[in-house]
Parts: structure tokens; C-alpha cells; sequence
């Protein structure tokens, strides 16, 4: 065979593996979008599972009286105690939290930039808090303590 027609088949197969890498490399790019396009819709689904789970537990705090007792499903919803069903927790820093067992809202107070951001919002977050804070009930409250000393003598 001579040394042109070698030459020419030689470009010919070149061609054809650089046109079989670019196929491979266009497979690739397609397989890394579906796979990209896969794993946002996934995102946007557990987003909007999410979303609905915070409404609806937005709406289930909202209807919650915080109250103890009752029976059968209306009296659990709305308990008819005179006590509230909350808890006062103290953090090991001294932070202040009232929790109600029923429906897991927290009141705690707001922080001190609030007040200069926002004096409506920190004003209105403290009645709730101090509200919470001044709701009957017979719960013990709950708190952690990193270590105590005792002084003797």
C-alpha cells in the first residue's frame, strides 16, 4: 500500500475517533443534565413537602388552646383545664423557653436587636412571651445545669 493512501485512512479513522469521542462526550453531558435535572426536581418535591408540613403545623398551632384535658378528639383539641399544658425550660445559658406539650409552640424573648430593628415585632413577641410565661399550670419546669458548686463553711 503506499505511503498516501496510508496517510488518508489514517486521517479517515482519526476523524472517526474524534467523532466517536465527541458522540461520547455529548452522551455524558446528557447524562449529567438528566442527572442534575433529577436531583433538582427531587429538591423541589422534599421543598414542597416540607412547605406543606410547616403550613399545616402553622395552622394546627394556631387552633391549639395550650390547655390540659379533655376527652374524645374535640376535648383534645381544645382542653377544657384551667391548667395549660406548657412547659418553662431553662437552658444552661439562663435562656428562658415556655413550650406547650400539644402542639410543640415555644414563647421565649426576644432579642435586644429586635427592639432597635423592629420595636412593634419585639413589643408584641414579649406580651406573647410574658402572656406564656403567666399561664397557670402544673407542670414541673425543666432545665439543665452544667455543673454546681457548693461553698461550705
Amino acid at each position: 500500500m503506499p505511503k498516501q493512501n496510508l496517510d488518508e485512512e489514517r486521517e479517515v479513522l482519526e476523524l472517526e475517533m474524534r467523532k466517536l469521542e465527541l458522540e461520547n462526550l455529548r452522551f455524558t453531558v446528557e447524562q449529567q443534565r438528566s442527572i442534575m435535572l433529577q436531583r433538582k426536581m427531587h429538591r423541589e418535591r422534599i421543598a414542597e413537602v416540607i412547605s406543606q408540613e410547616n403550613a399545616q403545623n402553622a395552622l394546627y398551632q394556631a387552633n391549639c388552646k395550650h390547655r390540659k384535658g379533655g376527652k374524645n378528639k374535640a376535648g383534645f383539641l381544645n382542653g377544657s383545664d384551667n391548667y395549660y399544658s406548657v412547659i418553662h425550660h431553662t437552658y444552661p445559658e439562663g435562656r428562658l423557653v415556655v413550650m406547650c406539650t400539644r402542639c410543640q409552640s415555644q414563647w421565649e424573648k426576644p432579642p435586644q436587636e429586635l427592639r432597635k430593628e423592629d420595636p412593634a415585632a419585639y413589643k408584641q413577641q414579649m406580651a406573647d412571651f410574658q402572656t406564656a410565661l403567666n399561664w397557670p399550670t402544673d407542670n414541673e419546669p425543666s432545665g439543665t445545669q452544667l455543673f454546681l458548686i457548693q461553698r461550705t463553711a
